[in-house]
């Protein structure tokens, strides 16, 4: 199943998406607004809500009360008392300890409880801090200096920096009540010996109200008389401030309440002077009207199915569609940086699965010119230097040429003056202004000197035969590609022979190649030999067979093929084929005088 979704277009995917995960959710989504209109009276549920709203506020007043009473404790607790006025002894320091962790082991609403003084934390229990919030104790000494009647206060804040040896620390936001501890034993009974810091969890305290209220219950969050929301059922509206707080105090009545409309919904609240803030209940207009408990059942229902059917939409999306262009994306990006990555192609047949394919292709395709390039640019850099080196002067080599030449005329030595002579023409060849293309005939008339020297050398004991077609004599192909096979076959096949043998050259059209094949009667290699193409990079020695090879592959890529055939003792065959098509593409580029050049493909 999973892979024929994956062999679907982009289209279908969306198509079968869309039918699934829209269609359906509106189709449950009307049921339950078919059952909305059976609702029960607007009395009765108005009537309950304030009786929910009553009880939750007595549990938020009884908290406020219960934190304020541990200030109290403090106050009176002596050997605390003792260690703010710089007189404890060791047992008190442990009696301390003991009795602020008594409050936070007393009720779970409680995070830590901590007396601060210049600065340091006196005494602390429960979740250890290692620092008071620097923030926290600035916002509480001014509030505390612009209200001097003030001794107690509630703040919203990140309490305390927890000590990281606190294992199961409580990660929420907290409420801080903030209380000064009178020096109570001091004589007048004057000034402090501390803050109180006790951090209450407003996750506890919002599930010290929140148990009270309903399921139709939209939002539900606790705010002082500023609009500052201090705990909210909805974390991302806790420390901010309410936009209705002017609402709030206009509808407020005599007894405390009060209630309004305001964009589609409904808020009831309560004023508490314990509390010195608002306990807000928020309602839909839609379920605050739904009235029975089954409609409410049938339209949460209908809302956790649209959620889940959303989220396998956003699931799908982004594993399917999203996170593969992602995946492109950042691979070209890493691509723009120089990398070349490939992607895990997982099988798909799809537009997604076409684009992965095609990258991947490309970075081969990239790596295989890179490299070609590379040793292009290789070959550039010797033949500029190759150049560079035939510029430093050949005149001076033919000139020796030209006087050992007429020094062997004078002398009447005629075979040494015709080698002189044949030997400074083929130097001509060889340092011929860099080129590095020549035609075919060009190729042969410097065979034909070549050979002549070697004929020399070598007696009635060579003899060789040529063929060229005529069509081919105008074509460009690298120069000194067939010289380096006819000098492998002359010293490594006719000169071990004693009785000497034949060499043949041909260059002639075959279909649609053009080949060169250079033959001999020599005596061939040590063992018998059949190779082809890549594999003539493994023949032992031979370097200069291997550099022909390389340098046509250069030029002709796979359009060139190569094969070595030798027998022991009967000789060895070397042929070169390429495609005629691939041959007449390359165009020769002059390199000037004495220049480097390179050549270009296309006419």
């Amino acid at each position: 199943m999973k892979k024929r979704f994956l062999d679907l277009s982009l289209s279908k995917k969306m198509l079968w998406m869309s039918g699934l995960i829209i269609i359906m959710p509106l189709f449950l989504a009307g049921i339950g607004i078919s059952l909305y209109f059976s609702s029960f009276s607007l009395e009765k549920s108005y009537q309950s809500t304030w009786q929910v709203l009553d009880r939750a506020l007595e549990e938020v007043e009884s908290c406020w009360t219960k934190t304020a009473a541990i200030r109290d404790a403090c106050i009176v607790n002596q050997p605390l008392q003792r260690m703010g006025n710089g007189e404890a002894k060791r047992k008190d320091y442990v009696d301390v300890k003991e009795f602020l962790t008594g409050f936070v082991e007393g009720d779970d609403i409680y995070e830590n409880v901590c007396v601060v003084a210049d600065g340091r934390i006196l005494a602390q229990g429960g979740a250890f801090a290692e620092h008071m919030e620097e923030g926290l104790c600035q916002e509480v000494e001014a509030y505390f200096a612009d209200n001097p009647q003030a001794y107690e206060g509630w703040f919203l804040s990140d309490a305390i920096q927890r000590s990281p040896f606190v294992k199961y620390a409580y990660e929420g936001d907290v409420l801080t009540y903030c209380g000064l501890v009178d020096n109570y034993f001091s004589q007048g009974f004057s000034g402090t010996i501390g803050i109180l810091y006790v951090s209450v969890r407003e996750e506890e305290l919002c599930q010290v109200y929140g148990d009270f209220l309903s399921e139709r219950t939209q939002d539900v969050f606790l705010m002082d008389s500023q609009g500052n929301i201090l705990s909210a059922k909805d974390k991302e509206k806790v420390g901010t401030c309410a936009a209705q707080v002017q609402m709030f105090s206009d509808n407020l009545k005599k007894n405390g309440e009060g209630s309004f409309w305001q964009d589609g919904c409904l808020y009831i609240y309560k004023y508490s002077p314990v509390v010195d803030g608002y306990l807000v209940s928020v309602y839909s207009y839609v379920t605050y009207f739904s009235g029975i408990f089954l409609v409410c059942t049938v339209i949460g229902g209908a809302i956790l199915i649209c959620m889940l059917f959303v989220l396998a939409y956003v699931i799908m999306q982004k594993r399917y569609i999203v996170q593969p262009i992602y995946e492109l994306v950042d691979k070209f990006g890493r691509m723009e940086q120089g990398e070349r990555p490939l992607i895990a192609y997982d099988g798909r047949r799809d537009e997604i699965g076409i684009l992965q394919q095609s990258y991947n292709k490309m970075i081969f395709r990239l790596e295989e010119m890179i490299e070609e390039i590379r040793q292009i640019g290789d070959q550039k850099k010797e033949a500029q230097l190759n150049a560079l080196i035939s510029q430093m002067n050949p005149h001076f080599l033919y000139n020796t040429l030209d006087s050992i030449h007429w020094k062997a005329v004078l002398n009447r030595d005629g075979d040494v003056a015709e080698q002189v002579l044949l030997l400074s023409d083929v130097y001509r060849y060889v340092l011929s202004k860099g080129k590095e293309f020549v035609t075919f005939r060009e190729e042969f008339e410097f065979q034909e000197k070549y050979l002549c020297l070697m004929k020399m050398r070598f007696g009635d004991r060579l003899a060789y035969e040529r063929e060229l077609d005529k069509d081919l004599e105008e074509v460009y192909f690298p120069k000194l590609i067939i010289q380096p096979l006819l000098e492998n076959a002359m010293i490594h096949g006719i000169e071990p022979k004693v009785e000497g043998g034949k060499i043949s050259i041909r260059v002639c059209r075959d279909k649609e190649d053009v080949y060169v094949r250079v033959e001999d009667t020599g005596v061939g290699f040590a063992e018998d030999i059949d190779l082809e193409n890549e594999a003539v990079e493994t023949l032992p020695g031979s370097l200069a067979i291997k550099n022909v090879f390389t340098r046509l592959r250069l030029y002709y890529k796979e359009h060139v093929r190569f094969s070595i055939h030798s027998r022991k003792n009967q000789g060895c065959k070397v042929e070169i084929r390429a495609a005629e098509e691939a041959v007449l593409q390359i165009a020769p580029v002059s390199l000037g005088d004495g220049g480097v050049g390179d050549e270009t493909r296309g006419k």
